[in-house]
């Protein structure tokens, strides 16, 4: 069976997190899917009103935090999985990663895609 997930929102506000996470299961996609990056890949001078609409008013490099985004997005649905994209080792401390991962396990009732 193919499976298809989507990029959950990465930038403020947090209510698009909801907001897509409910479009996207209403639309029946598996997944929401949400990347862990500091910073951002698009450049500033692309970051115009323009281009980016409404969050042109953010930085490129404004990240909302990745698990608490995949809470948020657990929360407001009930059937789509919720994934890590991609998650920075490096920056986090394993004990940490460990414990943020088994509280989204309860958080999402099952629904944590892992690997």
């Amino acid at each position: 069976m193919l499976k298809i997930g989507v990029v959950g929102p990465t930038f403020p506000p947090i209510e698009g997190i909801t907001r897509v996470a409910r479009s996207i299961e209403a639309k029946r996609y598996d997944s929401i899917w949400f990347p862990d990056h500091l910073m951002g890949w698009f450049p500033q001078t692309i970051w115009t009103p323009e281009i980016v609409g409404p969050l042109a008013e953010y930085s490129p490099h404004t990240f909302l935090e990745t698990t608490l985004s995949m809470a948020v997005a657990a929360s407001s649905t009930s059937r789509i999985r919720i994934g890590s994209a991609v998650t920075e080792a490096l920056r986090h401390h394993p004990a940490m990663l460990a414990q943020s991962y088994a509280t989204l396990e309860y958080v999402t009732n099952g629904r944590l895609q892992k690997g």
